[in-house]
Order: C-alpha cells, then structure tokens, then sequence
C-alpha cells in the first residue's frame, strides 16, 4: 500500500455496528502510535462519537467543542479562535492515517465527515494480510512511511499552507530531509511540487531554475502513484507554465477524476477554468471545492478569483471576506480583498488590505509589487516610486520578477514601462505564471498591440474586455 492514498476502503454497509464494539474500536485507535500522546484530540474524537452513538448531533457546534471539550471555557469565540476547526482538520488526517496503517484491516471505520462536526460510523469486511486496501496497489506493510515520518508530512502541509516566504521554504526543507530518509513516501513528492509551485507564486526564485525541480518531484510521484490527484493537479501547472494549456487541461481533468473529493484538484482545475474563459465552469468547480473542503481560506479565496476575474467584484469581494473570517492572517485572502476593493473604488481599504498581505508574506518581492500596484492606483504615486526603489536595490541580492516590476508601473499609470515589464516576464523558458494576465487589473494594457502579442505568443485567450 502506497501512502498517496490515505483514505480508508469504502465501507461496505453490513448489518448494523453496536455501541459497545465502536467503543471497542475507539479504544484501538486511541492505543496506536498517532492517539497514545495526543489527549486533546482523544477527547474531541470520544466526545464526537459519543454524541453521534446518543443521536446528538445537534450538539456538535463549534462554540460547544471549543469551550467544553477543548477547554477554552466560556468566553470563547469562533469567530476569533480557529482551534477547534484546525484541531478538526488534524484529528481527520489522523483517523485517515490510522485506517491506512495501524487500522488497515479494522472492520470497523470511524471517519469525520466534511462539511460538520460529525461522525461517521460504518463496517467493512475485515481484511486479511494479504488483502490490499480499496485504491491502492499492493506494497509490503514495511514499505508504509512510519509515524514520524507522517507527521512530518503534516507540518510541511501546514506550513505550505501560511504561504509565507519563512515557511515556505520551512517546509520545503522538511519534505527534502524527509525524502532523503524515506524516498518512497509518493505524497511527500506531490508535496515537494506544492513548495516549489509556492516558490514560483510568490517570485521567490526564477522560473528556469524552479519549474525543472518541480516537474521532477511531479514525475516522482506519479511514479509511485498514479492516481494521486495532488500530483496530476501539480504536473499540470508545470504544463501550464510551458504554455501547453492543451495537455495542462488533460492533467487538471485527471487530477479530478483520481480525486473526486479532492478540494486542491478542483480549485486548481477552477483557476485554469476562468483563466481560459470559461467562467460558468470554473465558478462550478469552485464551489465544489468549496464544498468538500468548507473550512478552507483557500477554497474560498479561489472562488473569490474566479468571480474578480469574471468582474463579479461583490461576489469577489463576499468571498474575500469569508476567507478571511476562516483565517483572519491568510495572505492571499488579503490580496483578492485588495484587488476587489480597488475595483470598487474602497482605495483606503485596498492599501491596508495589500499592506496587510506584504506583512504575512514577510515581504516577498510578490506581494511589494502588488502593494506598490494598490498605493499608485489610490494616487501615493510618493510612496510606490519608493517602493520601486527598494525593489530595484534588492534586485542586486535576490530575484525579484520582471512581473512585480510590471505591476509598479501599471499603478502609476506608466503603461509603456508596465508592458516592457510585461514582456520581459513572458520569455520561453523562464516565463511567470501565465495566468496572471487574465486578472482586471490588467486591463489598462488589454487593448495595446504589445499585450495582445504577449497573449499570443503563450497561447491564451484574449481577455472578454479586449474584445
């Protein structure tokens, strides 16, 4: 059994399971290596069950499960304090971690179901040593990555997830220790890509020197599953960003198929929806991966941009807001509200909002450029022209992407230096995200020939407004 699947085998619905044996199947769980020194998340799981067995699930309410279980007593406010929904998000990647090594023959399968606080309880066919788990090829118990190696999985999960340049590059040192010591670990490839996907979002290295690493660890981990979703869903990017939105549209459409109930797969597929057009699609897409996964910033934020490049600035501007109510120091939840609120003329919104995303981002020379882009269009032409000074002097000790430069100009209004940018970031074999020009905020340069070149030259649809 491969790790790139780490979901139980389906349930096959036999005749009722009883109290005493889920508490019987409780008690294992509790005993393996991912529960014994993890109390916090024993209780939450017992008291989950317990309410689900006496049929009540009306009480699993995030404020109850805060305050009573997780002890954080009576003053607690969801609203402010995340806990009980990361504390979900841990306690359902160990129970799926437990089915897919400790518990891979248990009859009896405890899951958390999306979308509640709830608990699902079902049994299945007990399985034999030699019975493979549903949705994996057959692979020696010994060659299942160890606990350690797990958890290391899920702390470079959860700091890819901050999208900060600190722990970005935190995390992608955590997944390279963790491959040299356990090289078979296929999700932790997928992952690999995920860092170095970060990497190119967030300009943090030049294109020419990133994409190879990130198409290695893609083939890397198709080889050793290829079904992963993640990894589909990332070798698509890679393609992307060659400009081959043919064989990109391929791997997204994969990516969905191998994972059905994969939230990364249908917002990626999402972003490339919009970005070639097809807007009804990708808002389609969106709201899938909205709902598989409804406590994610992230989901919420891809639909958030799939409306803004729709030039649904409201529903944006809705989405913005709901992601940032999720995880009120998510970046990128900052960003789309700037955008939006630039489109609808909030300008003091809008540069708290990009000045908000630049500090998360600890500053990346992304998120300077986009905040320069955010003071030049509310007219602190003062305060920009700084800003393209400190980029210019850190371009003498790190990259900095033509892009970011792109969007200083385009603040200002300066629309030939803005192309010139433009151009420079769109060369073949070290071009930035292709996608990016689908955004509104380009749209000053939608109708000038030097632009429709550039769109020309990488394969992608006009914008609507061009038109």
């Amino acid at each position: 059994m491969t790790s790139g699947n780490l979901e139980p085998s389906k349930p096959t619905h036999e005749p009722s399971t009883s109290a005493d044996d889920v508490r019987a199947q409780l008690q294992r769980i509790f005993k393996s290596r991912g529960f014994r020194a993890a109390e916090s998340l024993r209780n939450l799981l017992a008291f989950v069950v317990e309410e689900t067995l006496a049929g009540r699930e009306e009480n699993l309410k995030e404020y109850l499960l805060g305050a009573m279980v997780l002890g954080k007593g009576s003053s607690f406010d969801p609203k402010l304090d995340p806990i009980v929904r990361v504390q979900m998000r841990r306690l359902r990647q160990r129970l799926q971690h437990y089915y897919a090594t400790d518990g891979w023959r248990d009859s009896v399968v405890i899951a958390l179901s999306r979308g509640s606080y709830g608990a699902s309880i079902d049994r299945r066919s007990p399985l034999s040593d030699g019975d493979p788990v549903s949705g994996s090829p057959e692979q020696p118990q010994g060659d299942r990555p160890g606990f350690a190696a797990y958890e290391a999985h899920l702390r470079a999960r959860y700091l890819l997830g901050q999208m900060s340049v600190t722990s970005i590059r935190e995390a992608a040192a955590l997944i390279e220790d963790l491959l040299q010591k356990d090289p078979s670990f296929g999700a932790a490839h997928a992952t690999l890509a995920e860092c170095y996907r970060a990497f190119l979002i967030l300009e943090m290295m030049p294109p020419e020197e990133v994409i190879p690493r990130m198409k290695a660890a893609c083939a890397k981990a198709l080889t050793l599953d290829a079904n992963s979703a993640e990894a589909h869903a990332a070798f698509a990017g890679v393609l992307a960003w060659e400009w081959n939105f043919v064989e990109a549209e391929h791997e997204y459409q994969l990516a969905v198929r191998c994972g059905p109930r994969n939230c990364v797969a249908h917002r990626r597929y999402a972003v490339h929806l919009a970005a070639t057009q097809r807007f009804a699609a990708a808002v389609e897409c969106a709201q899938r991966a909205c709902e598989l996964d409804p406590l994610s910033a992230y989901c919420e934020y891809t639909k958030g941009v799939v409306h803004y490049w729709r030039r649904d600035f409201f529903e944006a501007l809705e989405c913005a807001q709901r992601s940032l109510a999720l995880a009120p120091h998510f970046g990128m939840g900052h960003h789309l509200l700037g955008f939006v609120c630039l489109h609808v003329d909030d300008y003091e919104t809008a540069v708290d909002a990009l000045e908000r995303a630049t500090c998360l981002s600890g500053a990346s020379t992304f998120d300077r450029g986009y905040q320069a882009y955010g003071l030049g269009r509310a007219g602190e032409h003062g305060k920009a022209r700084e800003m393209i000074e400190e980029l210019v002097a850190a371009a003498q000790r790190e990259y900095v992407a033509p892009l970011s430069m792109a969007h200083c100009y385009l603040g200002l209004g300066d629309v030939d230096e803005a192309l010139a940018w433009v151009e420079r970031a769109y060369v073949p074999g070290m071009s930035q995200w292709p996608y990016y020009l689908a955004a509104p905020f380009y749209e000053p340069l939608f109708l000038h020939r030097r632009f429709q070149a550039v769109l020309d030259r990488i394969g992608l649809p006009r914008p609507l407004a061009a038109t």
